[in-house]
């Protein structure tokens, strides 16, 4: 088994999602219970060596990712050109190029693939789909199990789309024509522009992995495409600065305003045991045990029954339809 790492890169400022992202990364955009991000990251198993590009609110992926899977292996590269003149999805890659030591996948952060099974990085390869309307993605043109070519966007004749993850097992051939493209080219470039200079020396031919588990992510007709293949346990209404997450044991929410952030967790541990245990918490995030309705109502019978016996009154509130993190105190008596 070959040894590879990946790259995600969430550099960009995730335009096509319109205002979901005016005070978020698209990467974080909510997914049914998870971000897009939560998706990739579990579909590699625990031990995976993950590269993230930081630019576009870089500091909550960043936050994010750490207070979410403190186990995991992070390495985390900033970009200081992630918007205007000079950047492009290549400029991102290549800043990653000193610390890829070893064959990666490159992995798209809007794009997610269910049932994951990718084949080892004994070669490259890139991974296709099928879509109906290919007018907004690159495609590829396939004979056998050969890439041939990649299409610019809009092309018409394409045995199918490319899905935004490839497997790069020659990495220092990558870097070296990345370098120069970057260094020579004025293009908006992308991983497929050194894919396609690979492609014309036959030692580097790519192979082609086709995947009918595809989710894209990246605008928002198919984000809400995607949200309805999904079951979720969520049925709330988007909101551009803040948002909740559900995980197997734990919830993670997420504010954009750090003063909102940091109440929530101060109420939340004067509250407890009437709230769950706030189990970590960044500027911008906090993580709470995930516990259930019968639970809180239960610890908000024995907080009554307490203060009832040292002789003190407190009058709750409590929205039968919610969990504990929806308890509020009305009034002290």
């Amino acid at each position: 088994m070959v040894e590879y790492k990946v790259l995600i890169t969430t550099s960009g400022l995730g335009s096509r999602l319109g205002n979901l992202t005016n005070h978020t990364n698209k990467c974080l955009v909510r997914v049914t219970d998870k971000p897009a991000i939560s998706h990739i990251i579990e579909s590699y198993p625990k031990d995976t060596e993950f590269v993230i590009t930081l630019g576009y609110y870089g500091g909550y992926v960043k936050q994010f990712l750490e207070l979410t899977y403190p186990d995991h292996n992070f390495d985390f590269i900033s970009v200081d050109k992630y918007k205007g003149e000079g950047s492009s999805l290549g400029y991102s890659i290549l800043q990653c190029k000193d610390i890829i030591d070893k064959p990666f996948i490159f992995h798209a952060s809007d794009t997610i693939l269910t049932n994951t099974k990718l084949p080892p990085l004994d070669h490259n390869w890139m991974v296709g789909s099928f879509k109906e309307d290919a007018s907004h993605y690159r495609t590829m043109r396939v004979k056998g199990k050969n890439i041939i070519t990649v299409n610019d966007k809009g092309e018409i004749n394409y045995d199918s789309i490319y899905v935004g993850i490839s497997g790069v097992m020659d990495y220092k051939k990558f870097f070296t024509i990345l370098d120069h493209l970057v260094s020579t080219s004025d293009e908006d470039l992308s991983d497929v522009h050194v894919t396609l200079e690979m492609l014309k020396e036959t030692e580097f031919k790519h192979f082609f992995v086709k995947h009918e588990n595809w989710f894209d992510v990246g605008n928002v007709s198919e984000l809400n495409r995607t949200r309805g293949s999904f079951e979720s346990n969520i049925e709330v209404l988007d909101k551009t600065d803040e948002s909740i997450f559900l995980f197997d044991d734990f919830v993670v929410k997420f504010f954009a305003n750090e003063k909102i952030n940091s109440d929530r967790v101060l109420r939340g541990r004067e509250l407890y045991p009437l709230t769950p245990i706030i189990i970590n918490h960044t500027n911008n995030f906090y993580k709470y045990e995930k516990v259930s309705g019968i639970y809180s109502l239960s610890q908000l019978m024995l907080v009554v029954l307490k203060n009832f016996y040292n002789g003190r009154m407190i009058v709750y509130g409590l929205n039968a339809k919610t969990k504990l993190s929806r308890i509020n105190v009305i009034s002290f008596i």
